[in-house]
């Protein structure tokens, strides 16, 4: 699981598992800053964890964690803020990890994502676009 997305889940683990009545004990996401390397890494392995227990026992997906993050929730409400619909077609240019692009493409025809770095912050172009249609397309 890559980094960001593990950022995603540390975001969403406390309203996640107390939705579901649990209780977790992980750090809040922006006391991380500054902490040592070894003890972000650690944190981070140990979310891992915990999610993997989730989508396994609960039926947590990607989209729930995506949703209940403060980034998920944020692309969410600009989506509704610009007044996207099933008609849209979206250019996404500058898309970096794509997450106004997943937001997107759950309301819209389609999602076109564009950027001269992939999904893990390398140096090259964001995959083909006919590949980025079809993981987008809803």
């Amino acid at each position: 699981m890559s980094v960001h997305l593990r950022l995603l889940a540390l975001q969403s683990l406390r309203r996640i598992t107390s939705e579901l009545g649990l209780s977790i004990d992980v750090p809040n996401f922006f006391s991380l800053y500054g902490s040592p390397p070894k003890e972000f890494e650690a944190t981070l392995e140990r979310v891992s964890s915990i999610l993997d227990y989730l989508m396994r026992n609960y039926g947590i997906t990607w989209w729930d964690v995506y949703l209940k993050s403060d980034i998920g929730a944020e692309r969410v409400l600009l989506v509704k803020e610009l007044g996207l619909s099933r008609e849209d077609v979206v250019l996404d240019v500058g898309c970096g990890r794509g997450y106004f692009s997943f937001a997107a493409a759950k309301v819209v025809k389609l999602v076109v994502g564009v950027d001269v770095m992939d999904y893990l912050g390398e140096g090259r172009l964001v995959g083909s676009l006919r590949r980025g249609c079809e993981v987008l397309r809803s």
